[in-house]
């Protein structure tokens, strides 16, 4: 190999680690609400709220991978593990649109690594197959827990809900 071509590899190398680390990096500052030059973190509670959103936004776009980030993989409830709700929630997104999602009177309580998530959720959705709209409305408590520097949901409980069809 002569010297131009290995030189070129080598900055080809330098060039492209460079850019992986700066791509990698571009999340990280995002879900945190921050650009780069910003050095005003999030209060936890502002982290759990970016959390929501994540969740509400995914559900209105289909977009599983920001669904599932919001949840741990240590999520566990009775029989509902992280595996079954990714699944689950895959299917959901082929059989029906979300029209619209709200997440609204969220109340936290946090609890040192651990927070207590109580909110109001809507949905409006389209059965891709029948057309039928309907509004799912549900009390919902999700428990959070620190990941490093990111809450995730690692268990959930509905409350109270209702089911009402609109079309």
């Amino acid at each position: 190999m002569n010297l131009f071509k290995y030189k070129n590899k080598i900055l080809y190398r330098i060039l492209f680690t460079l850019f992986i680390v700066i791509f990698l990096q571009l999340p990280v500052y995002k879900a945190f609400g921050q650009s780069s030059g910003d050095t005003n973190i999030l209060t936890d509670e502002q982290k759990i709220n970016n959390v929501l959103e994540t969740y509400r936004q995914s559900s209105i776009n289909k977009d599983l991978i920001s669904f599932m980030s919001c949840f741990s993989r240590d999520f566990k409830r009775d029989s509902i593990t992280y595996e079954i709700i990714e699944n689950d929630v895959e299917k959901a997104f082929q059989s029906m649109d979300i029209v619209s999602c709200a997440i609204s009177n969220v109340q936290i309580t946090f609890n040192g690594e651990t927070a207590s998530v109580l909110c109001w959720q809507e949905i409006v959705r389209k059965d891709n197959k029948t057309g039928e709209i309907k509004k799912l409305c549900a009390e919902l408590e999700n428990l959070f827990k620190k990941e490093g520097v990111f809450w995730k949901i690692y268990c959930g409980f509905l409350v109270n809900y209702s089911i009402n069809k609109l079309i």
